[in-house]
């Protein structure tokens, strides 16, 4: 449903428009009282005094990159998402690094800084250019991996109810389920949890940048939805919840900002729709994706 703000005079003419416009349509539009909305990105370096001990574990021989890793770049920490096209590139946000720059493990660990330096950032996208001519926001950016200064390993341990190892898998559905339940690996190697609440989110009012068709998640406290990552978990993958069948669980975006409206209190994190942006930039030929050089389609790419 598009939600569509109009000052309180002007309502009745919106709603008579609206109505000859979409005679038959009335569920896709709702018209309420106009909002100022920012969003900000959450690529902050986490502080270090208040970070826990991590589960994932550093080998003698090479370091594990895995979801939610702590990298860095410039001196800005945020997190791995995943490893994809054989494990050889990986997918972060784009807000946090530049084509070219070096990607480095979190510096706390006792590696030069030399043997930190795991990749290199090979594109980043921002808002994509759809083939229909609408934007999608993509905030994504593709990393080249040395698999000779590290090992990828694309699970998470879940703990409920005795730990569980879990595969990634790309979720390929053209939209997500109403109220989808969804978890999100933080900085802290802690899972936390929420739902889907709109699953293509757009504003173009915004203060800082514009949202094109993302996905808001948010957890319900007090009758009032709020964002369930913070500052330093931008990066991190949007998962499905695991089911009793199997050992996977569905990824249905990146971690890029929180999105906050002041005047209802509301707080929500935003990821990308990151199966639109993944589609979008192997099958428009209006982007040069490294995607597009390990892939014959899409349909192919997943987390390996």
């Amino acid at each position: 449903m598009v939600r569509i703000g109009v000052d309180t005079p002007h309502k009745e003419e919106a709603e008579r428009c609206l109505r000859d416009a979409f005679p038959h349509a009335h569920d896709l539009y709702e018209i309420c009282d106009p909002w100022e909305s920012s969003v900000i990105p959450i690529s902050d370096s986490p502080d270090e005094k208040h970070r826990k001990p991590r589960s994932r574990q550093f080998q003698e021989s090479q370091p594990e990159l895995g979801p939610s890793t702590i990298i860095s770049c410039r001196g800005k920490s945020f997190l791995f998402g995943g490893a994809i096209a054989n494990c050889k590139l990986g997918l972060t946000v784009a807000h946090a690094t530049k084509p070219g720059e070096e990607i480095m493990l979190d510096s706390s660990k006792a590696f030069s800084a030399a043997d930190r330096i795991i990749g290199k950032c090979l594109e980043t996208y921002y808002n994509l250019q759809r083939r229909n001519g609408e934007k999608l926001t993509a905030d994504m950016a593709l990393l080249e991996i040395n698999s000779q200064k590290c090992s990828v390993d694309n699970t998470v341990r879940w703990p409920i109810p005795c730990g569980r190892t879990l595969h990634i898998k790309l979720y390929k559905g053209q939209k997500v389920p109403d109220d989808t339940r969804v978890m999100i690996l933080d900085q802290n190697f802690q899972f936390q949890y929420g739902s889907i609440r709109r699953d293509h989110l757009t504003d173009m009012r915004l203060r800082s940048r514009d949202l094109h068709d993302v996905l808001a998640i948010g957890a319900k406290r007090g009758g009032q939805d709020i964002t369930i990552t913070q500052h330093g978990d931008s990066g991190a993958i949007v998962m499905s919840h695991p089911r009793p069948e199997n050992d996977i669980v569905y990824v249905y975006g990146i971690v890029n900002s929180l999105y906050v409206e002041p005047t209802n209190s509301r707080s929500l994190t935003v990821a990308n729709s990151l199966w639109d942006v993944v589609d979008e930039l192997c099958t428009n030929r209006s982007y040069l994706s490294a995607l597009c050089n390990n892939y014959n389609a899409a349909v192919n790419i997943d987390f390996m």
